[in-house]
């Protein structure tokens, strides 16, 4: 479930074991725009190095579901 007020993802799994036994783990997620991202990491000392669409190479945009940062240590 997507929560657009908080950006908010709660995803929540029932697994059962070999012996029967029934887990439930849930998972929540905030979500972050590019713009985001790129304000926390700045603030952080982070320089962004590029920011990948998905599991591809090609450049993440507004459209991207998930994207895969690389990030390295500001130069001072």
């Amino acid at each position: 479930h997507y929560d657009p007020a908080s950006a908010l993802h709660t995803t929540t799994f029932e697994i059962q074991t070999p012996d029967g036994a029934l887990a439930t783990e849930t998972h929540v997620q905030r979500a972050y725009t590019l713009a985001e991202m790129r304000a926390l990491a700045a603030g952080a000392g982070l320089d962004e190095v590029a920011a990948y669409d998905g599991f591809s190479t090609r450049p993440a945009s507004e459209a991207t579901e998930r994207v895969h940062w690389v990030w390295r240590q500001a130069r001072r």
